[in-house]
């Protein structure tokens, strides 16, 4: 049974400090857990280019520290506090390396991170054959949850398949079923074309075209026009996030009036992204688009936990934080119950459908494939809100439209390799 929620510290706190009326003997032998967490932080020598994920990546981290700060506060005295281990990694190969010194120099457990396809199969692997948990928080790709079946891993991002349902959805409810194609010409977007081509069309929506382009703007115009020529009724950019922006400006100064939206990467969701979308294109960019999370949800439970990261970081809590924060907290509920830190262990409890973690949202894991069965959300990027940079104008970059509760898609058999991202 859920206890009502006051707010996630307080909630957090009477939990995990309840150990403090415990004899000394048993707080004393309390496991402690180390989680590492891998995220592509980036840093300044970066450049602003597509595979840049900083954003997303430093709200990752932000909803980390507020988390581990509520648990060493929670800590009964006498017993050795949770450990949170921050690696940056801006690549699947530094993300490899990084999750092999987790677990083998540190000892940690658990590793938290997966921004793409490829650096969440680095650290997957990694996790899998150290028998470690790995929880994937930003990476969309349907192949991931069959490769890595089988116990150990869990999916607090949504498949992308089901995103697609989603999207098709929301727009079909606006009377829009007649969908263009515009995707970008490397192999995760190719592969992610031939997906959202066979998912749109099973969720009985039709697609009337599709365009390619690159990372520069030389074939925008061309693509838009396809567009035009198509009778399309709704656009879907099938780029990395700057492509998504530079595309959405182009279609700005060209007066498209079909809306277009955009698969919803983690750095699509954030609200600098928001913010850079209204700037570039006001008119265009307010179609509606999808979120993991929002920061203007207003349930009990969410809106607390919108609340207490708001006065924490004075910025609102992107998708990414909710699900980093989510997945260090939901770690700490099941080595609270079982009296583990061993991976196998805290997947098999937080796999359990009678646990149905109070994390703002109504969830359960699938167990056959460890993905989270949660509600996604519409949201529509605000032009009209103000240019201040107070918590509360920063919140209204983007409006909360609906929930969207898609059903799951099949994601494949077990053992299948991961495309798309």
């Amino acid at each position: 049974m859920r206890v009502p929620l006051l707010t996630r510290r307080q909630a957090l706190m009477a939990a995990l400090a309840a150990g403090v009326a415990a004899p000394a003997l048993a707080r004393a032998t309390r496991p402690a857990l180390r989680v590492g967490a891998i995220l592509p932080l980036a840093g300044r020598g970066l450049p602003l280019v597509g595979v840049n994920l900083s954003f997303p990546a430093e709200a990752a981290r932000k909803g980390l520290l507020i988390t581990s700060d509520d648990l060493e506060r929670a800590t009964p005295m006498g017993t050795e506090p949770h450990r949170l281990l921050l690696a940056n990694a801006p690549e699947a190969a530094s993300a490899r390396r990084a999750a092999e010194r987790l677990v083998e120099r540190d000892r940690a457990t658990v590793l938290i991170g997966g921004f793409s396809a490829k650096d969440a199969r680095a650290i997957g692997a990694v996790a899998r054959d150290a028998g470690a948990l790995f929880i994937n928080i930003a990476a969309p790709a349907d192949g991931l949850r069959a490769e890595f079946c089988g116990g150990r891993t869990l999916h607090l991002e949504a498949p992308a398949s089901t995103y697609l349902s989603a999207l098709s959805e929301l727009y079909r409810g606006q009377g829009r079923n007649r969908w263009h194609l515009i995707h970008q010409d490397d192999s995760a977007h190719v592969d992610l074309l031939a997906q959202a081509q066979a998912d749109l069309r099973r969720a009985g929506a039709e697609v009337t075209g599709t365009s390619i382009v690159s990372r520069d703007s030389t074939l925008f115009r061309s693509a838009l026009s396809d567009l035009q020529d198509s009778g399309a009724e709704a656009v879907l950019l099938l780029t990395d996030w700057l492509v998504q922006l530079n595309l959405l400006a182009t279609a700005e100064g060209e007066g498209a009036t079909v809306p277009i939206t955009g698969f919803p990467w983690a750095a699509t969701q954030t609200r600098e992204f928001y913010n850079r979308c209204r700037q570039l294109a006001p008119n265009v960019g307010g179609a509606p688009r999808l979120a993991l999370w929002e920061a203007r949800l207003d349930t009990a439970e969410a809106a607390a936990l919108n609340a207490d990261f708001l006065a924490r970081w004075r910025i609102p809590m992107d998708p990414s934080a909710w699900a980093a924060q989510t997945a260090l907290r939901l770690v700490a509920e099941a080595t609270e119950a079982t009296g583990s830190t061993s991976g196998t262990d805290l997947a098999a409890w937080l796999s359990d459908p009678v646990q149905r973690p109070s994390i703002g949202k109504d969830t359960v894991f699938n167990p056959s494939d460890g993905q989270l069965r949660q509600p996604l959300y519409a949201v529509r990027v605000n032009p009209a809100a103000t240019k201040e940079l107070t918590p509360q104008a920063i919140t209204e970059w983007a409006e909360l439209l609906a929930q969207l509760n898609p059903a799951p898609a099949p994601t494949g058999k077990c053992g299948s390799p991961a495309q798309s991202g």
